[in-house]
This record gives structure tokens, C-alpha cells and sequence, in this order.
């Protein structure tokens, strides 16, 4: 289950200097040279990813591990210890994981374990990798956080959890940041298939698509007053088997003062038993599309929203998950979309990097014709020409 840890949100920088300069005596950067899953001690010339992990965790951060374009497989198996020595890779000190992009460098767990923890104290950033194949008798499947989660441009798929574990991709108790990224393909035994958050999360420009929850919250799951600000987000086709399809709040009457808040948000085409899209303590910060959000909080045409009911569903007009451009699948916009330029005040690209017009697409994604690069494209000469490489 998903216990409530109490801790102020600190921002991470998303930068590869990440202050480098304030503690240039501990700071490291670490080159795994290797994708097989070894553990003698050292990242020197023969450095595993994990080896890299335990040398980050052996002195104070903030360090730097750079991943090439490769798939990293763990395969030392045991669970339960927290010093990256067996099972997953546990996070003890500050450290910015990067890869080449989520569609190139990937960490596979193999489902001998969920494949990253991130314990208290830490601060743990990821960008430009897939983690994928976690899975864990617990929380968190593909990652797990008691403290700061920074996660940009990276895709969490595959990944479950047994014995009523909440959050099939990700459950976190502290600070949780996700942007430009999919959540896709979890499975949760308790609550919250993609995503099982309490405390802070902000979520921009992600996709939350095809997760799977056997309790509440298919695609998202909050604790009760967890603030949790989401935008130009897509949440679709996600399943939970009691309640809150796409997105589920936990109600506290009287007690609570946060509560998720969506804004340019699409939360449609997802299934549950009742409340196929939205429930509970979900709130409107405007121009938002729900295909049926009856017992959202107050979600309005006074806030520009598009709100069906289950007796008169809002068809949104979403295409099949899959490559766009970039290196994240998201979900295209159909010709007939009524999210199609009903946003305003908008971020200044959508997930892929599309930039966004002034009356924006409501999503994840927005319809343009930029040059966007990926694993097998490159933009040249200023983005006027896109060459494929197959």
C-alpha cells in the first residue's frame, strides 16, 4: 500500500550542471562502459550501471551518470535490501541519471524487481531513458520514491505490482515531477496503474495511457490532500476495476486543502465500473475535456470545460497511442477533436516538442507540422529537412 510520507517539495534543477560548482570536492560523473548487470565495487573501466549507482551513493551528490544508447539489464536478483547491492537500484544520494532519449537507452528490471527506489533523502533526477519491465511485491513497479522524483522526456511501461501494490509505474510518498514523458502499459494490484501519489506531484505534457489498476484510479491515483497540478495532459484508455478510470482523488471532507487540479487536460476513452474517467477530489483549473466526469468536483462551462456525463459521453477525438515524432509515443488528435484550439494561456510546446499555437490543443499533443526529431529521424539544415534512417 501507499503510506503518506509528510515533506516540502524542493525543486530540482533539469540541468546537466546541476550545480556541479557547490560541491565540486564530492560531485562526481559516472560513465557506465557496460550493460550487463555486475557488482565488484568499483565504476572504473569495467562500470555497470549499478556499480555506478553504488559510487554515487558512497559519497554526497550531486553526480552525474551518463548512459549511452543501449538497453541496461539488471539480473542480480533479491529484493528487500537498500543498498543497490541485489534486486533494484536504490538511490541513496543526489544524483541526474541521462540517457540519449526514451526511445534508445533503456533499464530493464526483468521483473526481478521494481527497477529504481528512491530513498528518503535523496533527490533522484531521470531524462531521455525508458524504464521498463519492473515489478515488485509493494509499491512503485518500475520506480518508487520516499523523497524528490524528477522525470523528463522518459517513457515508464511495463511495469507491475503484486500484493495490492499501488502505483504499477511509479508510487511516490515525497516529490514527484513528471514532464514530456509516458506513463504506459503498468499494472497495479491495488491503486493507481500508472501513476500512486501522495504529498506533491505535477504532471506537463505527459501521457498517461493503456495502465491498468485493480482497485481505484486506472491511470492516476492521489492520496488525500496531495497537491497535484496537472497540465496539457492526456489521459486515456486506462482501466481500474472499482472506481476512476483515468484519474481518482481521494476525498477528505473538511480535512483536506489540496486536491488534483487539471488544467488543458483530456481525461476520456478510459473504463472502470463507475466513473470510467474522473472521481472524486479532482478539480478544474479550466479548459479541461472530460468524456464523463459526473462526480468530478467542479468541473464547468463557466471554466471552459467539456464535460459528458455517462448518459451523454464526449467523444474526444483521440487517435491510437503510438510514434508521433519524438521520442515518446503520445496520442494524436483526430480531425473531429474538440480539443482541437480550445486552450489558452499554454505551455509553449506540447510533449514531442511541437511548438504550441496561442489557442493551443488541450492534450498532451498538438497539431503542427515541426521537424521533430527522434531514435530514427534527425532535423537538419534548421529543421527544413527530416531524414529517416531505417
Amino acid at each position: 500500500m501507499l503510506s503518506k510520507l509528510v515533506r516540502t517539495p524542493q525543486p530540482f534543477a533539469l540541468a546537466l550542471v546541476v550545480s556541479l560548482a557547490a560541491s565540486a570536492a564530492q560531485a562526481a560523473v559516472f560513465f557506465p562502459t557496460k550493460t550487463t548487470d555486475t557488482a565488484d565495487g568499483a565504476c572504473d573501466a569495467d562500470c555497470s550501471l549499478r556499480e555506478a549507482i553504488v559510487a554515487a551513493n558512497a559519497t554526497a551528490g550531486p553526480h552525474v551518470i551518463l548512459l549511452k544508447d543501449e538497453t541496461y539489464v539488471l539480473s542480480r536478483s533479491g529484493a528487500g535490501e537498500d543498498f543497490a547491492d541485489t534486486g533494484d537500484l536504490d538511490v541513496r544520494e543526489d544524483v541526474m541519471i541521462l540517457g540519449v532519449g526514451a526511445d534508445r537507452t533503456a533499464i530493464d528490471g526483468t521483473h526481478l524487481d521494481r527497477v529504481f527506489d528512491v530513498l528518503a533523502g535523496a533527490h533522484a533526477e531521470m531524462q531521455d531513458l525508458a524504464v521498463r519491465n519492473g515489478t515488485v511485491a509493494g509499491a512503485g513497479g518500475g520506480l518508487r520514491s520516499d523523497s524528490e522524483l524528477d522525470i523528463r522526456r522518459c517513457a515508464i511501461t511495463a511495469n507491475s505490482t503484486s500484493t495490492a501494490g499501488d502505483g504499477g509505474g511509479i508510487a511516490s510518498t515525497g516529490s514527484l515531477r513528471v514532464s514530456a514523458s509516458t506513463i504506459s502499459g503498468n499494472n497495479a494490484a491495488g491503486d493507481g496503474g500508472g501513476i500512486a501519489a501522495g504529498e506533491f506531484a505535477t504532471l506537463t505534457n505527459v501521457t498517461v495511457a493503456a495502465n491498468t489498476a485493480a482497485g481505484f484510479g486506472g491511470g492516476l491515483f492521489f492520496l488525500g490532500d496531495t497537491e497535484a497540478p496537472i497540465v496539457h495532459a492526456t489521459i486515456a484508455t486506462n482501466h481500474a476495476a472499482v472506481r476512476g478510470g483515468g484519474i481518482y482523488g481521494t476525498a477528505l471532507p473538511f480535512q483536506a486543502s489540496h486536491n488534483p487540479e487539471l488544467r488543458l487536460t483530456i481525461v476520456a476513452n478510459n473504463s472502470s465500473v463507475t466513473d470510467r474517467d474522473c472521481a472524486e477530489a479532482v478539480t478544474s483549473a479550466g479548459r479541461n475535456l472530460l468524456g464523463e466526469g459526473t462526480n468530478c468536483l467542479d468541473f464547468s462551462p463557466a471554466k471552459n470545460d467539456l464535460k459528458g456525463t455517462s448518459a451523454a459521453l464526449i467523444d474526444a477525438g483521440l487517435a491510437a497511442l503510438g510514434n508521433q515524432g519524438g521520442p515518446t509515443a503520445t496520442i494524436a488528435l483526430l480531425a473531429s477533436s474538440p480539443a482541437k484550439n480550445a486552450g489558452n494561456t499554454c505551455e509553449a510546446t506540447d510533449q514531442r516538442g511541437q511548438p504550441r499555437d496561442a489557442a493551443c490543443d488541450v492534450g498532451a499533443f498538438e497539431t503542427g507540422n515541426a521537424c521533430l526529431a527522434s531514435g530514427a529521424a534527425l532535423c537538419a539544415n534548421q529543421n527544413r529537412f527530416r531524414v529517416s534512417a531505417t
